[in-house]
C-alpha cells in the first residue's frame, strides 16, 4: 500500500484547513461548547467539501481525510456522520445527521442538531427524522453538543446496520486522528519551553520516551484511520477504531500528566481536543465494542470456506 496522498488529496486537505482557520479554531470551539456550528457546517457543504466519499474521483479516503482535519481545527459539526456515513446509506443526506445505537441509553451527540439520526438497529439501519417534543440537551463538558432524544420508528434500511457500523467506525477513527495530533504538538511545544533547573523539560530523556510512545500511537491512529477508509473492510473499520480509542485512552491522560496542573485549567486550550476525544471513545461500545466486532469478523471469516474446499 503507497502511504502517501495524491497531489489532489493534498490539495483537499489544504483547503479544508484553510477554511477551517477561518471559520473554526480554539476560539470558536469555547463559543460553541454545547451547541452546533451551523456556519462552518454551512461553508463546507458549499465547498462541495462533505459530498466526495461516494465521488469517484475522490472517494472515502479523501472524506476521511476532510473528517480527520475538520477534528483537529475542532469544528463543532458532526462533519465525519455527514461525509462519511450519510453518504453510504443515502443517495441525498440532509445536512445535520448524528448517529446512534437503537438501544442507546446515553445522551447522542449532536442529536438535539440534527435533521435525521441514524440508528443503528441490529442488522438494519433506521432514518429517524428527531422530534423537538421529545428532544432535550444534556451538558456533558465534554466539548459537543449532547441530547436525548426519540430513537422510535423511522424508515427501516433493511440489511444496512453493518455498513452504517463499519463507516461510523472509520469517522470515529479519522476524528481522533484529527484530535489527538493537536493535543501531542501543544505538549511538545510546552516542554520546549518550560524549564526546570536552567533546562527545558523536553530535554529530560524519560519524557522524551513518553513523547515518544504518544507519537507512535497517534502515527498509528492516523495511518490506520486512512487505511481503512482506503480499504472499506469491516474488519479494517473494527480495527481503526479499536486502536484510535485505546490511543485516545492513552494519549490524553499522558498529556495532561505532561503539561502539568497547568492543562487542568479552563484558560488552557489543551481539554479542548482531549476531552472531545474521551467522549469519542466510548462510541458504538468503545473498546470493548469495537474489539468484540474485530474478533467476530476474524472469526467469520475462519468460518468461511475457501474457494475450491469441500
Amino acid at each position: 500500500m503507497d502511504y502517501a496522498l495524491s497531489e489532489e488529496q493534498e490539495a483537499v486537505q489544504g483547503a479544508v484547513a484553510s477554511l477551517m482557520g477561518r471559520y473554526a479554531g480554539p476560539i470558536r470551539a469555547r463559543e460553541m461548547t454545547n451547541a452546533h456550528d451551523d456556519r462552518v457546517l454551512n461553508a463546507m457543504l458549499e465547498a462541495g467539501f462533505l459530498d466526495l466519499a461516494t465521488d469517484p474521483d475522490t472517494g472515502p479516503l479523501t472524506a476521511a481525510l476532510v473528517t480527520e482535519t475538520c477534528a483537529e481545527h475542532l469544528a463543532a459539526a458532526h462533519i465525519g456522520a455527514r461525509s462519511l456515513v450519510a453518504p453510504q446509506l443515502l443517495d441525498a443526506p440532509p445536512a445535520r445527521v448524528a448517529l446512534a445505537v437503537a438501544d442507546q441509553l446515553g445522551p447522542i451527540r449532536f442529536g438535539g442538531d440534527a435533521d435525521i439520526l441514524l440508528v443503528l438497529d441490529g442488522d438494519d439501519a433506521r432514518v429517524v427524522e428527531p422530534l423537538a417534543s421529545s428532544t432535550q440537551t444534556v451538558e456533558t463538558g465534554y466539548i459537543y453538543p449532547f441530547a436525548t432524544t426519540d430513537l422510535a420508528g423511522g424508515r427501516v434500511l433493511p440489511g444496512a446496520g453493518p455498513t452504517l457500523a463499519k463507516w461510523w467506525r472509520i469517522a470515529i477513527a479519522s476524528e481522533l486522528a484529527g484530535l489527538l495530533q493537536p493535543a501531542l504538538d501543544r505538549t511538545v511545544a510546552y516542554l520546549k519551553q518550560r524549564e526546570q533547573f536552567g533546562k527545558p523539560l523536553g530535554s529530560l530523556q524519560a519524557l522524551q520516551h513518553r513523547l515518544a510512545e504518544a507519537h507512535v500511537w497517534v502515527e498509528g491512529t492516523c495511518w490506520s484511520a486512512r487505511a481503512a477508509a482506503w480499504n472499506g473492510g469491516d474488519e479494517a473499520a473494527a480495527t481503526a477504531a479499536t486502536y484510535a480509542s485505546m490511543a485516545a485512552r492513552h494519549v490524553a491522560s499522558e498529556m495532561h500528566q505532561l503539561t502539568g496542573a497547568l492543562s487542568f485549567t479552563a484558560e488552557h486550550d489543551l481539554h479542548l481536543w482531549t476531552l472531545r476525544a474521551q467522549a469519542l471513545r466510548t462510541e458504538l461500545g468503545g473498546i470493548g465494542g469495537h474489539a468484540a466486532a474485530v474478533t467476530q469478523l476474524r472469526w467469520a471469516s475462519l468460518r468461511t470456506p475457501r474457494h475450491g474446499s469441500a
